[in-house]
């Protein structure tokens, strides 16, 4: 049995660590100070908005990948956090996820009826176990911004 690559998860949760404070202050151009990052661990999503009754309205997931929009036909999360969004969205609670990629950030709004698949997914290069993950076609998934995403770059 192949043993767990540490070193290459190390680098893999170092790269989405890095970037996460960033795509923060872009999420800040947006939305204001009602943007704040959740602090617990193992939150499911990365971000959350508020409103001025300080009601979380809309919550973003972030994915950072070292590859580009048109490397791959799809883009993939795990399908847990697919189930989070779906209970979120029944609690009127928008739901987006971002890819923070070569070229810039990227955003897939959910709100339960997009096309997607689901199919398993392990990352061989660090001996992972394979999951259920939901693949999105990337024609759906939309530059969050660009000129923001630059600016920090």
């Amino acid at each position: 049995m192949n043993k767990l690559n540490v070193e290459k998860k190390i680098a893999d949760l170092n790269l989405g660590t890095s970037g996460e404070l960033d795509v923060l202050e872009i999420l800040k151009l947006r939305h204001g100070d009602n943007v704040k990052q959740f602090t617990r661990k193992y939150a499911p999503f990365d971000y959350y908005v508020t409103n001025d009754n300080n009601e979380i309205i809309k919550e973003y997931e972030l994915k950072t990948r070292r590859c580009g929009i048109k490397t791959y036909p799809t883009l993939a999360f795990g399908l847990n956090k697919l189930e989070y969004a779906d209970k979120r969205n029944k609690e009127n609670v928008e739901t987006s996820f971002l890819w923070n990629l070569n070229e810039g950030l990227y955003e897939w709004d959910y709100n339960g009826t997009q096309t997607y698949e689901v199919s398993s997914i392990c990352n061989k290069a660090r001996n992972d176990k394979p999951h259920d993950a939901v693949y999105v076609d990337t024609k759906f998934i939309k530059p969050f911004n660009n000129q923001y995403y630059m600016s920090f770059h």
